[in-house]
């Protein structure tokens, strides 16, 4: 197949895409215009830019496209930062592809296990209604803004993905360092303590089984 990938430098796209390279297919990387030395097709989902042309040929679309949640404090600005990377480029690509005549027939759209929010004694599945707090609201919403696609008949997955865990970054590594560089944190050496209350909840998954 011939699959456009948008999100490819980040955790989970920079293993994907060598993986479905190596599976025999053809990828596109969707690139934004300040991306030096890149070759792919360029998009600006804050501007809502992308031509629906350069997408031809273009068999599926796979969305990882979004700014980390991980790495910064959680202010108002960095909030709406976490929200808008995931609407506007979700959006963007359910409207460009929806409008062509011959284009995808699907969309692969990350979302996240937060869509549920912090339920510890409920069993959770597909048809769960979302939970309350920040990130449901922006997994409902980030969903949402795939329904041009879902309307005009394209098959939309959302992959409501658990924390991947990987040694080579990502959550594993704030794990590992909650605060400081990691070489000088207790818990490398299994000398740390809890961090909340103890009871925290963490549906996890691992990075190949992830791609799989």
């Amino acid at each position: 197949m011939r699959i456009a990938v948008a999100g490819s430098t980040g955790l989970i796209g920079s293993a994907l895409v060598p993986a479905l390279e190596a599976a025999g297919h053809e990828v596109v990387r969707l690139i934004r215009p300040a991306t030096a030395g890149a070759d792919g097709i360029e998009w600006d989902p804050e501007a809502g830019t992308l031509d629906g042309r350069d997408l031809a040929g273009i068999e599926a679309v796979i969305n990882l496209a979004g700014r980390s949640i991980g790495s910064r404090r959680w202010s108002d600005g960095e909030m709406s930062l976490v929200e808008s990377s995931r609407v506007e480029s979700t959006a963007l690509l359910a409207r460009v592809i929806s409008g062509m005549e011959s284009g995808p027939s699907i969309l692969i759209n990350a979302s996240a296990v937060g869509f549920y929010g912090d339920r510890p004694h409920e069993r959770l599945d597909e048809s769960s209604s979302p939970g309350d707090g920040f990130f449901p609201d922006v997994c409902v919403a980030w969903e949402q803004a795939a329904a041009p696609a879902v309307v005009a008949g394209l098959r939309v997955a959302f992959l409501r993905t658990g924390i991947v865990l990987s040694a080579g970054g990502g959550a594993l590594d704030r794990i590992l360092a909650p605060v400081g560089p990691k070489w000088l944190s207790p818990y490398r050496w299994g000398l740390g303590g809890w961090i909340g209350n103890g009871r925290n909840i963490w549906p996890w998954i691992a990075l190949d089984d992830e791609i799989r």
